[in-house]
């Protein structure tokens, strides 16, 4: 029978089975057999078992907390190497890297959960010493546990080959079980296939059943024996797990993977330690004062251990391997002393932070992160992450490309969510009756609203400039880039106008956006005129659209402003240049002058007016046509351009955090740093291309922030509206936390749902249209045949 076929059926029938013992188990009331019988299949019941974060009351709970904070490592590890793998020069560029994660995230964690598993073992073998059946039950509850989730896994990987696009990656262990399906299930493929295991992770359980049978051989051995008895026993088997790798470097030089990360025998240390230590010394409840300064001394000489590993970079293999060696011996020490001193009281910190009962599901589903992470590594590096590439999703940035644009774009997006959140947030609870919070959200205005889109502003003007030039000689492409601009704002606007226009009809949403919809009615033709900042800056259709509103404004008039530059000496150019900066503040001077508050012309005047927002966007237009040519930057220069962008954002830290200044010297101290902050961003981005951006570059072009990027018109115009909407639930959920937590909540998962929103939006609205506005313009024209996704990602 075809193993696809079987595997199809085996599934259809089993669900058909949890489908009906969950929804019988939900509906019966009655605690009878057959109640008890649907529960065993529920999901219902596990479920609730899985979440239940209550713990008896003699559970050693901080155990929780060690599988759960291990788990990480081992994936980072696993996502690594198959990260690595891919290509030739990745994998001699960070083989030292891979070497040092080897040790530190892959040998010590697993190394953790062998010290619980002995631990625990001798905890239930004290408990059924007196009884051969209950120790053959453990046995075969051991085998039940970890057996029908393997199987599962290996029929899968057999029938992989049907499965479109899968084969090639799980090609080898696809062929590995079907040859070695009946070692995987005797448990012995690490012995008879160890170089050919149909499922890699498994060599981990295979080790653990085998060293979980020979347990109460061991434990005989010890039971009747006096104290110095046992210890030198203990002695014997400690120092005998060593041997194969002894013998193995003595005769070759070196010790082979397979001996020292999947053999029984040198795995066997960490498990049987943990064994000894519960029997000899976790009962002792009153430890000297010298005995927890030493072994606390121990855990960390061992933590310094391992920091050096991984960090000393000028240690050679064989110097990295004796020091790993060393961290290895006394690992179970420490994580033994660890759990020991948590219960009898002496660690109340650390206790605290491994007790946390939100390790409890996480420390339930270890084994099974443990057996599925490496597959699902594999299976998102080759389809998913390659697959956003056709959906539409750039992952690669062209040769060309200011990388360093995506990760400003990225990094400013969830600031901008999280004000925007915290202002829902403190209508719905009521806080702005409080003079402390109206500090705090004119503090987080000024930080986390205005100066995130003063970035988008900057950046959209620096850009622009790059685009103009390409086109200065001909009046057609400057009409096509108009063009593109206009459809690539106004099909999403329009969609959203009109599920705002049809919200009426929405079961209890038109609660919600009343004024919205009111607006869109009446001032429809504003928005998709980009006028409504004008015409109707008090009734706006959507909110958030002021953004695009300006933004068009300026990109309408920045060739004129370029052919201004363009005749003039550099001398007159930089005149010009002031000159139109300095008009940009001039209306929000007046209406200082008129008013007399700095705080009220700032959340007044500053916010949506074209002409106060323009001095960003004609800054980084001004930057990139007078000294973006510029390549060679003289040291001073750049050590006080640094400087300037340093004290920027320092300027930035001090106005959002809760500090003693009055609210005038803070609106002060702001427009210093407004003025500051499109010179730090220029600068940064000049930096990154001529190649001293160091550490900011690289963090900013990290890869995965070009996705991020192209979504960041959705999310904006997305991310009040989809706040408010699931505001309700989400403060509902932790209406007894306080407000920080409220916000927290609120503004994560507000930037989730809008992230998937916008991803929406993007590939089914924005991209489709704007393509399609490319093609026509080309099928008439003929203007160019390779146009770009977009010339302007702003």
């Amino acid at each position: 029978m075809d193993v696809a076929f079987l595997l199809n059926y085996f599934t259809t029938a089993f669900g058909f089975l949890v489908a009906y013992c969950t929804y019988k188990d939900f509906t019966s009331f009655e605690d009878s057999k057959s109640k008890k019988f649907h529960s065993i299949f529920s999901i219902y019941t596990n479920g609730k078992s899985l979440i239940n974060l209550k713990q008896p009351d003699n559970a050693i709970t901080c155990i929780n907390g060690l599988k759960a904070l291990s788990m990480p490592l081992i994936i980072l590890f696993h996502s690594f190497q198959v990260t690595v793998f891919e290509t030739e020069e990745l994998r001699v560029q960070y083989d030292d890297i891979k070497f040092r994660l080897l040790l530190t995230a892959a040998v010590l964690p697993t190394e953790t959960f062998f010290v619980l598993s002995g631990f625990l073992s001798v905890k239930s073998f004290l408990y059924d010493d007196n009884s051969i059946f209950k120790l053959l039950k453990s046995f075969y509850y051991r085998y039940i546990r970890i057996t029908p989730s393997a199987i599962f896994l290996m029929l899968i990987l057999i029938s992989i080959k049907d499965f479109n696009g899968l084969s090639r990656i799980f090609e080898s262990e696809n062929q590995n079980c079907k040859d070695y399906w009946w070692s995987m299930l005797l448990y012995a493929q690490t012995y008879v296939n160890p170089n050919q295991m149909c499922i890699g992770p498994l060599w981990y359980v295979t080790v653990l059943m085998h060293l979980f049978l020979v347990s109460p051989v061991i434990m005989f051995l010890l039971k009747s024996r006096a104290k110095n008895v046992r210890l030198a026993i203990m002695g014997v088997f400690l120092v005998l797990t060593y041997v194969p790798g002894i013998i193995e470097f003595l005769e070759v030089g070196s010790v082979k993977l397979t001996t020292f990360y999947v053999d029984t025998l040198t795995r066997s240390y960490p498990y049987l330690f943990g064994m000894f230590y519960f029997y000899e010394f976790f009962k002792v409840k009153e430890v000297s004062e010298f005995g927890k300064r030493y072994l606390w001394a121990i855990t960390l000489l061992t933590g310094f251990i391992t920091a050096i590993i991984i960090f000393a970079k000028s240690l050679k293999t064989v110097q990295l391997f004796n020091l790993f060696l060393i961290a290895r011996i006394l690992w179970p020490i420490v994580i033994c002393w660890i759990i020991h001193a948590c219960h009898i009281g002496c660690a109340e910190m650390i206790n605290d932070i491994l007790s946390f009962k939100y390790f409890i599901p996480l420390s339930n589903l270890s084994l099974g992160i443990y057996l599925v992470n490496d597959h699902v590594g594999h299976y998102i590096l080759y389809d998913v992450l390659s697959s956003m590439e056709h959906f539409g999703f750039p992952m690669k940035a062209p040769d060309n490309a200011i990388t360093c644009i995506n990760g400003m774009k990225a990094l400013s997006m969830p600031l901008i969510v999280f004000f925007h959140t915290m202002q829902i947030t403190m209508f719905e609870t009521g806080v702005l009756s409080n003079v402390e919070y109206q500090f705090i959200k004119y503090r987080l205005l000024l930080t986390t609203a205005i100066l995130p889109t003063e970035t988008f502003f900057v950046l959209s003007g620096f850009l622009s400039v790059k685009g103009f030039l390409q086109n200065e000689n001909s009046v057609f492409k400057l009409l096509k880039n108009f063009y593109y601009r206009y459809i690539r704002f106004t099909p999403p606007a329009a969609y959203f106008m009109l599920i705002l226009l049809s919200i009426k009809d929405f079961s209890g949403l038109n609660g919600i956006f009343p004024a919205e919809y009111q607006n869109c009615r009446t001032y429809w033709w504003s928005m998709l005129l980009y006028t409504q900042t004008y015409v109707n800056p008090d009734h706006m259709c959507i909110g958030p659209l002021w953004f695009a509103s300006v933004s068009w404004h300026l990109f309408l008039i920045s060739p004129l402003i370029l052919l201004l530059l363009k005749p003039r000496d550099r001398k007159i150019r930089l005149m010009v240049m002031g000159i139109i900066l300095f008009t940009t503040h001039i209306p929000g001077i007046v209406k200082y002058i008129e008013v007399g508050e700095l705080v009220n012309t700032i959340q007044s005047y500053l916010y949506v007016e074209t002409l106060t927002r323009s001095y960003p966007y004609l800054f980084g237009m001004f930057y990139y046509y007078e000294f973006y040519k510029i390549k060679d930057v003289s040291r001073s220069t750049k050590l006080y351009l640094w400087t300037i962008t340093f004290l920027t954002f320092i300027f930035a830290l001090i106005i959002s955090i809760n500090n003693p200044m009055p609210m005038e010297p803070t609106s002060v101290l702001f427009l210093v740093t407004r003025i500051l902050w499109p010179l730090a961003l220029c600068w940064i981005i000049h930096a990154s291309q001529l190649g001293c951006g160091g550490i900011v570059n690289k963090i900013l072009s990290f890869k995965y922030f070009i996705p991020l990027s192209s979504l960041s018109l959705g999310i904006y115009f997305l991310n009040d509206h989809i706040g408010h909407y699931i505001m309700n639930d989400v403060l509902k959920s932790v209406e007894n936390e306080g407000f920080k937590t409220k916000v927290v909540a609120l503004s994560s998962s507000t930037y989730i749902l809008a992230t998937f929103c916008g991803a929406l939006l993007y590939l089914c609205i924005e991209v489709p249209f704007y393509k399609l506005a490319r093609f026509n313009i080309r099928s008439q024209f003929c203007v160019s045949k390779n146009p770009k996704v977009f010339d302007d990602k702003i």
